[in-house]
């Protein structure tokens, strides 16, 4: 066991005689600039859906229960992180980064399920799957009110 730890120190040792400091802070500055830039985006992105989704609901719901309605959304949208973030600290913790990550990919996966089916049933969105198309799947939405 002792030789298997010196080989490895001596390994890493070597590594790090030969690594070019230079090269090393030149990559991790551009790593940096490169998660900024896909921070910004991921930040404009969740602020426009979640003003969007705001003010669909806003809009959409009938003035004399719209604050009724809006303090349920405001539950489950802001309620929706202090039960989430235990769950995928556990599963981070347990299982990894990715397992945590897969968890997080998944939810939002059912997610826009859900969305997907209520809107074929509620709001009468169609989906057909077309051979000859690039495409292979069309929607179409025929703007009726929901039923009732």
């Amino acid at each position: 066991q002792p030789l298997v730890a010196d080989a490895a120190l001596e390994a890493g040792l070597d590594v790090w005689a030969k690594a070019d400091m230079a090269r090393v802070r030149a990559k991790s500055l551009a790593m940096t600039d490169l998660f900024l830039a896909r921070a910004a985006s991921v930040g404009l992105s969740s602020i426009t859906m979640l003003t969007a989704a705001n003010a669909y609901v806003q809009s959409t719901t009938p003035a004399g229960v719209r604050g009724r309605v809006m303090s349920i959304y405001l539950a489950v949208v802001l309620g929706g992180a202090p039960l989430g973030a235990p769950l995928v600290g556990w599963v981070a913790n347990e299982l990894g980064a990715r397992a945590a990550l897969g968890v997080g990919a998944a939810s939002g996966a059912v997610g826009f399920l859900i969305g997907v089916v209520w809107m074929m049933s509620a709001k009468h969105l169609r989906v057909r799957y077309v051979r000859r198309s690039r495409r292979f799947i069309r929607l179409s939405y025929d703007g009726r009110a929901p039923r009732t």
